[in-house]
């Protein structure tokens, strides 16, 4: 059995497009993809988005070769359940979806990134200077840390 489909997104809620349908049969001799062991069939469909985890389809079209269980015409209507599938690679609780940093281990409240209280782009777990933006160094008592105010070493 083979398919294949295409389809135009308009917007959020509707797909519109073409989907050919088919299989073969190889018995008794016969040969694959000859008329009468081939039922194909080309659909002309339409899916919409009714709401968060409901969809429904509607399609119609002809058969187009004459094998055996090809119909001549054919109307199909669906109705999907779409439930939400959080996967999550990095174990944070937000899902790779949404999820700003998908490889790194962060925190909900920064969509997924570590934790960056000063927003200069250093976690809080590496910057030096927590609570004030700084620029990343590889110096790790400088990181993220104001050049003028990276804190000073005690001897």
């Amino acid at each position: 059995m083979f398919a294949v489909a295409a389809g135009v997104r308009v917007n959020d809620r509707f797909v519109f497009g073409p989907e050919l349908y088919g299989s073969t049969v190889v018995a008794g001799g016969d040969r694959a993809l000859r008329t009468r062991n081939t039922p194909l069939e080309l659909l002309f469909g339409a899916h919409i988005t009714l709401g968060r985890h409901w969809k429904t389809g509607t399609a119609i079209g002809p058969g187009l070769t004459r094998g055996d269980g090809t119909p001549s015409m054919r109307v199909v209507f669906s109705i999907e359940l779409v439930p939400d599938v959080c996967v999550d690679p990095d174990g944070d609780g937000v899902c790779s979806d949404v999820d700003v940093c998908p490889s790194v281990d962060g925190v909900p409240q920064n969509h997924g990134c570590p934790a960056d209280r000063d927003h200069d782009g250093v976690a809080d777990s590496e910057d030096a200077c927590v609570e004030v933006a700084g620029v990343p160094s590889d110096d790790r008592a400088a990181n993220g840390c104001p050049s003028a105010e990276a804190p000073q070493k005690s001897e």
